[in-house]
């Protein structure tokens, strides 16, 4: 009550309103605008009295009217607090920030709010604030305003692109005034158009978009060519395409420029071009079909450069995205068969793709393109055309619906449509630009729109479900003690149905107060669906014959305004049929196992006995398919190696005859000569010239003692070859290493010259003679000699008969002491052995020869020889340059 003595009780005992707010603030209104707040612990009252010396305070000014009081006390969705007065206007109060705003009470009835008095108020589901006056009067207060301007155009203007130069001025890249000048301090306008009688003007007064190099010049793109404009001259150079010119513009529509440190790269919608701006030169790159690293479409509408210095190709005509490397030209390919119109990196270095289909976004891991779904953001977009990001990492769209927010988390988008003040497909083909203060430019059809992405509020208020019918075999069902719905549909938390009731369907609406567009609300019967499904127009949703459990019926749609998903479930129990009980499968089992013990019973012992018979019958069987497949495969075994010495002896055959016949030639040769000296020799014995017949008798000497040489020599041979031939003893011997590896390599060489006339290879030797013997079976690392250099001449005859000429196939052996080991190494200078056979060589029977040229022993059989001496055989190699097969055996 009222006490005059009491400062902290009421100022008037006649109160009128009583409100709690958000935080538990109790306020008090009475007669005569008397405003107070009270402590509930103590009961007492701060009053909230006029003083006016405070211009901005809680409290109006009194009035002479005594009937004068506060009518109401509320809060908004916003948690101000509106305090309405009888005849002395409204206040709000933001208890925030402790901002205070009063409407009405002016003199001259100017304001929005142009009645003193407010009846009553209400924070209405949909965001907005609604008072009622004394003279039947309602208002609307929007407490979430979120509407972006849209201004005319200057002078006749349609613009395509804005440009910003920092402090200086304004360019309007138009589509009927050429390009325009606005100066940001006086706010004049200069316009540069098209003169057909001057080269030095704009080649036409349609220009797409704007780029200002790093040396001041602006470049354009017009229908008609690329334009140079240098600002100090006003002069434009033009840059167009000249026919049977191949290093002029590949065509004259120009769609995009991009620079690139000393170039320019040009898309066009015939190619791409790199520029050389110091020359005027270009270079195309132009879809060719048969070329599977071209250009995949000549039109090119957006570039861009990444951290890898690689350029991103956006194209036209379902031609995808072509990811260039720069260096080598060479491209590769993303999103076949989609149209891209916006190709863009955020401040994090994600690359984002605006296509025909939609928005994708770059996965460097995987190196591809995702599609950036509904699923991913809350709302669908489309008809997507430019994108860009503002200081806060968010990304802006523009699109056929009007423009998107996508925040910096990139889980949530927000629509600017109609309702933010946007005309639909207003801003259908428009290009963003974001200027020095952070604010956008937006070009539309009928106007432009600007605004400051940080001042732009969204609205809290949710979306609101409803479940609103429920149906069992199309038989609608109503609320009730004795059925499966025991309470309202709308707050029921579950339904109860018996398993022949399954087939069920229900409806449900959903309503968004901050937006009249068209909702899109998504259901899922969890346990039963695997996917959110998208609800048809009348959002009635069907199922039919759903089995047995426990399921939840689950509904989400999104506010437009903010992004934020609202869902609403109730649960569904289709009860399970007696027979399908835990105590009714108990006995179920329970019967079965006895069935199945009784059965088992009778057929063990009938079948242990035929088991045991035919286990005895298959082991007798199979020990006597494995002796004989035991005596098979030696035999096999032999066989092969056998046959794989007979293929190197072949080889050495012709080698070996040619090396015969080089001493038997000097046999008969020095044979005929002794013969002719001895007729000499009885001359001058005859005629007593004693002296000449000595010379001559030594002649005869000299030549028998070359005639012993060759017939050593070709005896060694012959026996080589039969040592070769024969098997192998198993013994071994003090061997020279270097004249075997000598000896085997003429042998080789000349073999394959008997077979091939046009074969000529050069051979190069380098040995250790500080080698000396070493202890080895000669047959055996003779053949592992040989089989090399075979291996070696095939591989450079090979490479021969592909390379021409200009390549010199060489053969090489050498030896080395490399402390207790001597080292063997036979080098190609072929094609070298390809790495995904590398591992297979020495495997038996495998063989890179062409069928019939090789048996696929002859690396295996060897692997094992030097393994059997106690070395080591192995094998480098490059693809394409040769390789070297090294072998090392011990050398005591």
């Amino acid at each position: 009550m009222n006490d005059p003595d009491n400062p902290h009780s009421l100022i008037n005992n006649k109160v009128r309103a009583i409100f709690e707010d958000s935080k538990g603030n109790f306020w008090i209104g009475t007669m005569g605008d008397g405003l107070h707040t009270m402590d509930r612990k103590t009961g007492s009252f701060e009053r909230h009295l006029y003083n006016p010396s405070k211009p901005d305070q809680l409290a109006r000014p009194p009035l002479k009217n005594t009937d004068d009081h506060i009518t109401f006390i509320t809060e908004d969705a916003k948690q101000n607090l509106w305090i309405g007065t009888f005849s002395n206007g409204l206040t709000r109060y933001d208890p925030a920030t402790k901002k205070i705003a009063h409407y009405g009470n002016n003199a001259d009835g100017s304001g929005s709010f142009k009645d003193n008095s407010g009846w009553w108020a209400n924070a209405s589901s949909d965001g907005l604030f609604w008072v009622s006056t004394q003279e039947a009067s309602l208002f609307k207060v929007d407490l979430f305003a979120n509407t972006i301007p849209r201004y005319d155009y200057e002078g006749g203007m349609l613009v395509n692109t804005f440009y910003e130069e920092p402090g200086t001025a304004y360019w309007h890249c138009t589509d009927n005034m050429g390009l325009v000048r606005k100066d940001i301090k006086t706010g004049a306008l200069q316009k540069f158009l098209h003169d057909p009688a001057n080269e030095k003007t704009i080649s036409n007064n349609s220009v797409n978009t704007i780029m200002q190099d790093k040396r001041g010049y602006f470049w354009l793109t017009t229908r008609t060519g690329l334009n140079r404009f240098e600002p100090k001259t006003k002069i434009f150079t033009r840059y167009q395409n000249i026919g049977g010119d191949n290093e002029s513009l590949s065509s004259n529509r120009v769609i995009s420029v991009l620079e690139d440190g000393e170039f320019l790269w040009v898309g066009t919608d015939g190619g791409l071009n790199r520029m050389n701006p110091a020359t005027g030169k270009f270079i195309r790159y132009v879809y060719n079909p048969a070329d599977s690293n071209s250009l995949s479409n000549n039109v090119v509408i957006t570039l861009l450069k990444d951290e890898t210095n690689d350029l991103w190709i956006g194209t036209w005509n379902n031609g995808g995205i072509n990811r260039m490397n720069t260096v080598t030209g060479k491209f590769k390919f993303y999103l076949p068969g989609q149209s891209v119109g916006k190709l863009y990196k955020d401040p994090d270095g994600v690359i984002w793709a605006i296509t025909t289909t939609g928005l994708h976004r770059y996965n460097r891991k995987q190196d591809d393109f995702f599609p950036f779904t509904e699923e991913n953001i809350g709302i669908s977009m489309s008809g997507l055309y430019d994108i860009i990001a503002d200081k806060e990492n968010n990304l802006w769209l523009t699109s056929t619906s009007g423009i998107y927010r996508l925040n910096k988390e990139r889980n949530q988008a927000i629509l600017f449509g109609k309702e933010s003040g946007v005309i639909r497909e207003d801003v259908r083909y428009s290009s963003i630009t974001k200027l020095s203060d952070d604010k956008m430019y937006i070009p539309g059809y009928y106007g432009y729109y600007t605004f400051d992405p940080g001042k732009l509020s969204t609205s809290t208020v949710l979306p609101k479900i409803y479940l609103s019918n429920f149906w069992l075999n199309s038989k609608e069902i109503k609320y009730g003690s004795d059925g499966p719905l025991r309470e309202p549909l709308f707050t029921a938390k579950e339904i109860n149905l018996p398993y022949d009731q399954n087939v069920f369907s229900i409806s449900f609406t959903s309503v968004d107060y901050s937006s009249s567009a068209d909702k899109n609300v998504y259901y899922k019967l969890e346990n039963y669906d695997k996917d959110w499904r998208q609800s048809n127009a009348e959002n009635r949703v069907y199922y039919f014959k759903v089995p047995p459990g426990k399921y939840i019926f689950r509904i989400k749609s999104v506010n437009s305004s903010n992004g934020t998903w609202v869902e609403k479930s109730i649960i569904i129990n289709i009860a399970a049929p007696w027979w399908t009980r835990w105590w009714a499968y108990c006995i179920f089992g329970l019967l079965f196992i006895l069935l199945a013990l009784s059965i088992h019973r009778y057929q063990k012992n009938r079948l242990l006995k035929a088991e045991r018979e035919r286990t005895r019958i298959k082991e007798l069987a199979q020990a006597k398919e494995i002796e004989k497949a035991y005596h098979e495969l030696k035999t096999t075994q032999q066989q092969l190696i056998q046959s794989e010495k007979m293929a190197s002896l072949g080889e050495l055959t012709a080698g070996i005859a040619h090396e015969i016949q080089n001493p038997l030639n000097f046999v008969n040769n020095f044979s005929e000569v002794n013969k002719e000296l001895v007729d000499e020799l009885k001359t001058e014995l005859a005629t007593g010239n004693m002296q000449l017949a000595n010379e001559i008798a030594d002649d005869i000497k000299d030549n028998s003692e070359k005639i012993n040489h060759h017939g050593k020599r070709a005896d060694a041979i012959v026996k080589g070859m039969l040592q070769h031939s024969r098997n192998s003893s198993g013994t071994k011997e003090l061997t020279n290493i270097n004249a075997l590896a000598d000896e085997y390599l003429r042998l080789a060489y000349h073999g394959l010259r008997a077979k091939d006339k046009l074969f000529n290879a050069t051979m190069k030797t380098d040995f250790d003679e500080t080698i000396g013997n070493i202890n080895i079976i000669p047959q055996d690392i003779g053949r592992v000699v040989l089989n090399l250099i075979n291996n070696a001449f095939f591989a450079v005859n090979e490479k021969k008969k592909q390379s021409g000429d200009d390549y010199d196939p060489t053969v090489s052996v050498s030896t080395k002491k490399m402390g207790y080991k001597a080292e063997i190494k036979v080098s190609d200078n072929g094609n070298g052995i390809p790495q995904k056979v590398l591992d297979k060589i020495f495997q038996p029977f495998f063989t890179t020869k062409p069928t019939g040229q090789g048996t696929g022993l002859g690396l295996s059989l060897s692997y094992d020889i030097i393994k059997a001496h106690g070395g080591e055989l192995k094998v480098e190699t490059k693809e394409g340059e040769g390789s070297e097969f090294i072998i090392s055996l011990p050398v005591v």
